[in-house]
């Protein structure tokens, strides 16, 4: 056995035993260092299995470091402790699941890192707001009970008769095989109530270390796979911190407490849905007297009256209405509809059928006249409407309308 490790290179050790843990069953690998007896430092990035070995993956650091030295590992236990929260609390929130949403529950996967735990597991709809809070309850339940965790190896054929064992579908698992209880501290103590997998991760000594458990998202993975992300213990706490600091900020705000919060906001939405419908009529009085306006000093061509002009932006519906109200009241008529909505243009063109058999075209007026306010439109000779972006060539654009009318009456 021979050789050196150069500083700065990544490379793979191979120890004889090791008290790091190699990324398998969904839970990633351990950190840590490494160090010699002349205090060389190999930083450890990664571990992964190789068959019944972990390779710890990194690089040296400082010193030398060779083959066949005896060398002590440091594994970062600050890091452990929060997987092993995030570990634990998998297999809780797996046992929640069935309890809340069914039996037919079954987990397709999972990451359990430092930071989070995400559960992969078959369910055909997204979970509701009541879902998610009975989930975490039952977890939470399971955290303030301070469970006692514990890891037994058995004969694969025993553990799989234990009652409610889990077993991730298509994973092959040694015999004997490591189960992990949760609650119970001998297997004859199993009841279906009971959080029982097979698992070679860490996990804590008890469930009142995780602390806290919050779940921050749901997803769809594929057709009939749900992923649940959750976080425990310093995360959660640091997640709770903000949202309670967001719901002061708008208690405050909204000058009431917390709790009025949800009365509060229905309120205020109420109070804007009538201040909409305000200014709905508003804008569609102001509408009407625009209209009417321009009905007043419209031009007559061939006996039919040429209504062109301005109105106020107060939505297309509104707009087209009001041309049905003036083709009711004027009979023969062209119109040529503009308008301002927040710098972009709105036109509408129509004609009453006497002018169409005579010849003009509603879509095709209202598509040249577009391209005045650089846009685009059209639609059939009796209606058409186009929009552009830039309103401010808007009278332009109406006056091209106006013309084109004309020039069709004229034929």
């Amino acid at each position: 056995m021979s050789g050196s490790i150069e500083i700065g290179v990544n490379v793979a050790l191979l120890l004889n035993r090791t008290d790091f843990y190699g990324e398998q069953g969904g839970q990633v690998g351990d950190k840590g260092h490494i160090t010699n007896n002349t205090n060389a430092v190999f930083e450890v990035d990664d571990t992964q299995v190789l068959g019944s070995t972990v390779l710890h993956i990194g690089m040296l650091r400082s010193g030398r470091m060779a083959a066949g030295e005896k060398v002590l590992t440091i594994v970062d236990y600050s890091r452990r402790s929060d997987i092993q929260r995030n570990h634990t609390a998998t297999h809780l929130l797996n046992l929640a699941l069935r309890q809340s949403l069914g039996q037919h529950v079954d987990q397709k996967g999972s990451l359990v890192d430092a930071d989070k735990t995400r559960f992969d597991f078959t369910h055909d709809k997204p979970l509701t707001h009541d879902d998610l809070r009975q989930i975490e309850e039952r977890v939470n339940r399971a955290i303030i009970g301070d469970l006692q965790v514990t890891a037994i190896e058995m004969p694969l054929a025993e553990a799989k008769k234990l009652p409610g064992v889990r077993a991730v579908f298509g994973e092959k698992y040694p015999d004997p095989v490591r189960v992990v209880m949760i609650g119970a501290d001998d297997p004859g103590e199993l009841t279906l109530d009971h959080s029982v997998e097979f698992c070679g991760g860490t996990h804590v000594a008890r469930t009142g270390l995780i602390g806290l458990f919050k779940i921050v998202s749901q997803e769809g993975v594929s057709k009939g796979v749900r992923r649940v992300t959750g976080v425990t213990g310093r995360v959660a706490h640091e997640i709770i911190q903000k949202q309670s600091a967001v719901i002061d900020d708008l208690a405050g705000r909204l000058q009431c407490r917390p709790e009025e919060l949800p009365e509060r906001i229905e309120s205020l939405q109420d109070e804007i849905k009538k201040l909409q419908h305000q200014l709905k009529k508003g804008a569609a009085g102001d509408l009407v007297a625009a209209v009417d306006k321009i009905l007043a000093s419209a031009e007559t061509v061939n006996a039919s009256k040429l209504i062109v002009g301005a109105v106020p932006s107060a939505g297309a519906d509104a707009i087209r209405a009001q041309v049905d109200r003036v083709r009711s009241k004027v009979g023969s008529c062209a119109i040529a509809f503009g308008w301002d909505d927040e710098g972009k243009a709105g036109l509408l063109v129509a004609a009453t059928d006497d002018l169409v058999q005579a010849g003009m075209h509603s879509g095709k007026i209202v598509g040249e006249a577009a391209k005045i306010v650089e846009g685009k439109g059209g639609g059939n000779p009796t209606l058409a409407q186009a929009g552009g972006k830039n309103a401010a060539k808007l009278d332009e654009a109406l006056a091209l309308a106006a013309k084109l009318i004309k020039q069709s009456l004229h034929r």
